[in-house]
């Protein structure tokens, strides 16, 4: 099939397709690129000018029919009548056959679709939000070529999935049938799975068998906030906070689908683990790892069009984190200060050490109790005080906060 294609600014080629732009969008050229089973409501105008242009080369629609052997009444319903709408296919190949340039139809606004319909004017471009689009349709949604549905009941979760959905597509208006029932799947219509498959070749959207296409880690190697939205997406709907661990993914039985939300995460710059669900044979996870933790919130926390709860939470586990690492840099810091004051003098007793180190009597206690744990000093009664005698000025590894708290209290 012939076309002919518009560049409107330089952009990043794969194959024949255009894939990104040099800021960061995908870019539709017009309305040939949405996918070939399309249903186009044409301005009646170009409709009217298309029949006497046929009428004109071929005598009447009955014998252009014939030409592409096709029935008579297609193109008395779709071009004369006016009450069908036309696909992309069959309008490609009409003005193939005509000689007609694909970009001399459609400059007016048209609608598309067959009974919700999507207000579009073209060329129309996409935003790296169609990242989370993708996700949604893996994991808790549901597409084919008829319909979207999208299963979270979380009201916060639905309320970011609508507006993730009116933001992907600049210069269209997507209608969305969301039920006051928040245990009704939001229904999106036929435009949107099959825009899917028409730009990123998604082969199918069933969750035991869908993969991430080739073409999105093309598109994420070229602007990374389609993947950080895609992994947005991919955590509201299936991920979770268990034991302090960030899973992005949980509970999913398409290993490869994982594996693929992985290959996304390493493009990133994330380190993350795929490991058996324990709970639940055959199912898979996808961990973060805890030094990946903070870039993961970071970018995907400006991603956001409305305040989610279970994203709140992320960054709370964040707060938690680094209340610890504070917490242990200081007990590190008194700690190396005791040893400090030990080795200069060989030997001291408690008073002298707190004298010397400025330190509370109970912190300075557990403070002592761990430096003999490890190793580094030597506790020796001497009448009725004790000393504490210089062993290691290397201070080990400090044990894990759990074992500090059972063994030496938190101070």
């Amino acid at each position: 099939m012939r076309g002919i294609f518009i560049a409107f600014e330089r952009i990043y080629i794969r194959g024949n397709k255009r894939i990104i732009n040099e800021n960061g969008r995908m870019m539709i050229t017009n309305w040939w690129e949405i996918g070939d089973n399309q249903n186009l409501w044409v301005n009646p105008e170009e409709l009217n000018l298309l029949v006497s242009i046929i009428v004109k080369k071929y005598g009447s629609l009955s014998m252009f029919a014939k030409k592409l052997t096709l029935p008579v009444s297609t193109f008395y319903n779709k071009l004369k009548y006016k009450n069908q709408g036309i696909t992309v296919s069959l309008l490609k190949k009409i003005l193939y056959e005509l000689n007609i340039p694909f970009q001399e139809i459609c400059k007016f606004p048209i609608k598309i679709g067959k009974y919700k319909l999507v207000k579009a004017k073209f060329p129309i471009e996409i935003e790296p939000s169609l990242g989370q689009i993708l996700a949604n349709s893996f994991f808790d949604g549901y597409a084919d070529r008829y319909v979207m549905r999208y299963s979270n009941y979380d009201p916060e979760i639905r309320e970011e999935f609508c507006r993730g959905v009116i933001n992907f597509i600049k210069g269209v208006n997507i209608p969305i049938n969301l039920p006051k029932n928040l245990e009704r799947d939001i229904d999106l219509p036929t435009f949107v799975p099959q825009l899917l498959q028409s730009l990123l070749s998604v082969d199918t959207f069933l969750g035991d068998k869908c993969r991430i296409p080739k073409s999105f880690f093309e598109i994420v190697k070229k602007e990374e906030n389609f993947g950080w939205y895609f992994l947005k997406g991919a955590y509201l709907d299936e991920g979770t906070i268990s034991s302090n661990e960030i899973l992005i993914l949980t509970g999913i039985k398409n290993k490869p689908l994982v594996e693929d939300a992985q290959k996304i995460a390493k493009i990133l710059g994330l380190l993350t683990k795929i490991r058996s669900k324990r709970s639940r044979p055959g199912y898979y996870e996808l961990k973060l790892s805890a030094i990946s933790t903070e870039k993961f919130y970071e970018n995907i926390s400006n991603l956001f069009f409305t305040q989610v709860t279970k994203w709140d939470s992320v960054g709370e586990i964040i707060g938690k984190r680094k209340v610890v690492e504070e917490r242990k840099k200081r007990i590190k810091e008194e700690c190396e200060n005791i040893l400090k004051a030990c080795k200069e003098k060989g030997k001291l007793t408690f008073s002298e050490i707190r004298q010397n180190c400025k330190l509370p009597e109970s912190t300075l206690y557990f403070r002592l109790q761990l430096l003999v744990y490890n190793g580094n000093l030597y506790k020796k009664r001497n009448g009725k005080r004790s000393e504490y005698i210089f062993k290691s000025n290397k201070l080990s590894p400090l044990p894990t906060i759990n074992v500090m708290r059972r063994r030496f209290g938190w101070r």
